[in-house]
């Protein structure tokens, strides 16, 4: 039986995409929402929806981030 192929957007399940990897990257040096949004050119509205599903996906918060990747 064939199987149509599926709609809308990949799906990345519990792996981050691309753009959240980008997103994790900017986050891991300190910077901010408004930094990582002129990095991206994108808004700092969709950065804090990156951000937030950046962190989930980690099971981190910025805050351990921070901790954890600077001295």
């Amino acid at each position: 039986m064939h199987r149509p192929a599926p709609r809308g957007r990949r799906s990345y399940g519990g792996q981050l995409s691309p753009r959240e990897t980008q997103v994790a990257q900017l986050l891991a040096t300190g910077a901010t929402n408004n930094d990582i949004a002129q990095a991206l050119a994108i808004s700092p509205r969709t950065v804090e929806q990156h951000v937030a599903n950046t962190l989930k996906k980690l099971h981190t918060t910025r805050d351990n981030l921070a901790t954890t990747e600077r001295p």
